[in-house]
């Protein structure tokens, strides 16, 4: 049974349709723990450089355990996102464009390997040269790939399971601008 949708839904059969939402859902998970780490200590950063008299934290937030366990949680969070992109079990639609892929790829590459320091894979050579494993605000990476999802899921006609109800019921067509939220 093929979809009237248009869009990615017509080129997707129902159940393929199903797969989709399903990593699109295992990859809210992720998403929004990578994203809302990144913000905290980001926003702790921010703040202890704004508090010369240190009166909201007495030493630099990045030393205390907290700080480095959301860190430790962003770090995962994208290798899982980069293990699930990988899409062994062929959930998501072939000719689907994820955005930002390789980016994530590399990512995943550099925080699980941190002691590598010649790649077998030029591109992943040319980002570590690059420095970044370390300069680049893997946040906004993730934002990109996760709207690109939400759109293509958008435009296949689905919901994306992240706006239920009591009773199951999807209550939005799609989480495209604020995903996380119940």
């Amino acid at each position: 049974m093929r979809s009237s949708c248009t869009g990615l839904g017509a080129h997707m059969a129902v159940r393929d349709i199903r797969d989709f939402v399903l990593q699109v859902e295992l990859l809210g998970i992720r998403v929004r723990t990578a994203i809302q780490s990144a913000l905290v200590t980001l926003a702790s950063l921010s703040y202890f450089d704004k508090d010369p008299e240190h009166e909201i934290f007495a030493a630099n937030p990045a030393n205390m355990v907290a700080y480095q366990a959301l860190k430790a949680l962003e770090d995962r969070s994208i290798v899982e996102i980069a293990e699930l992109l990988k899409d062994e079990h062929k959930m998501i639609p072939a000719g689907l464009s994820i955005p930002r892929k390789e980016e994530l790829r590399n990512q995943r590459d550099a925080l699980s390997h941190p002691t590598t320091i010649k790649w077998h894979r030029p591109g992943m050579q040319q980002f570590f040269d690059s420095h970044r494993q370390w300069t680049d605000f893997r946040a906004a990476i993730v934002w990109d790939m996760w709207n690109s999802m939400t759109e293509a899921l958008k435009d296949g006609g689905e919901s994306c399971g992240m706006h239920r109800s009591e009773s199951g019921a999807s209550t939005r067509r799609c989480c495209t601008r604020s995903f996380g939220t119940r």
